[in-house]
């Protein structure tokens, strides 16, 4: 058995959908923040072929699955037959706008090429990720980063001073929100809704330099419209965050994962008691914080 590699969350804290591209994807500008939540993934060497296993079994086997895709371009562009055992330890809930997926994804490639001794450059990896997923380059490195394009286009940035010392609640109802719904229903309706995606600038600029509560009036999402229309508990969710002591709260991606910020943990635990109290145990409630400084 290799070494366990960790594959992290993001959550996004400012999402400007911003038009329909040519390829069928949409144009987007979005400040991304890596978290602490991870899944795990390990590594096995096996007789023959590419095999991939998870701890949850709702999880593809196969090449609907992202690893399984990334696992098999990587072998393709290194000119070598797998021979290869993937497990995914899971513990970011699926299809909750987190890009677990996506992130595991990455996480095998950047794996792949340590096992075997980096035969391919960053450059090589970063051209399999951009045509795995649109997320699926922002994980190849472990900073915030302003994405763009369809998020293909990372530009990484310092750490935000506003979540220095920050705990994360991540509230999940239960179900998920196919992203490519979201998309389409934001396209069919809701595009008068969007904010001008220089408004990302002015996000970076007051997260790196103030504190939550200063800055949580920029936390914005394209998507929110759509996706509360379709799915008002999320709303109510994010509500009642901002009632009872949340700093800021947003849905992350297209959901159905509702993040709440708050400067402490203190305040994460009493909000969790709140949210328990008020929805009852079958939600999936997760407290976390901003990834720190790792080597990438």
């Amino acid at each position: 058995m290799l070494p366990g590699f960790p594959s992290y969350a993001k959550i996004n804290l400012f999402l400007a959908v911003t038009g329909r591209r040519n390829d069928g994807f949409h144009e987007i500008e979005t400040v991304l923040q890596p978290l602490e939540l991870h899944d795990t993934l390990h590594f096995f060497e096996y007789a023959n072929g590419l095999k991939l296993t998870c701890t949850n079994n709702n999880l593809p086997p196969d090449k609907d699955n992202l690893v399984f895709r990334a696992a098999d371009a990587f072998y393709m562009h290194i000119n070598r037959e797998p021979r290869i055992h993937v497990h995914i330890e899971k513990h970011i809930p699926l299809a909750g706008g987190l890009a677990g997926g996506s992130s595991n994804a990455a996480a095998t490639l950047t794996a792949l090429n340590k096992i075997h001794n980096n035969p391919l450059p960053p450059s090589n990896l970063a051209q399999i990720a951009s045509t795995l997923g649109s997320d699926v380059p922002f994980f190849l490195q472990p900073h915030p980063a302003v994405a763009k394009g369809r998020g293909e286009i990372i530009e990484p940035i310092p750490k935000f001073t506003a979540l220095q010392n920050a705990s994360i609640l991540l509230i999940n109802p239960g179900f998920g929100v196919p992203t490519p719904w979201a998309y389409r229903r934001f396209s069919d309706g809701y595009s008068h809704t969007t904010r001008n995606p220089s408004c990302s600038k002015a996000f970076v600029d007051e997260f790196q330099n103030s504190d939550i509560a200063q800055a949580k009036s920029l936390l914005f999402n394209s998507l929110e419209p759509p996706v509360f229309h379709k799915y008002p508990l999320l709303q109510i969710i994010k509500e009642f965050c901002l009632d009872n002591g949340a700093d800021g709260a947003l849905l992350s991606g297209s959901g159905a994962t509702v993040l709440a910020l708050l400067r402490s943990s203190t305040g994460a635990d009493k909000l969790t008691e709140k949210l328990r109290a008020e929805f009852g145990p079958s939600f999936q409630i997760i407290h976390t914080h901003p990834l720190g400084d790792i080597t990438a």
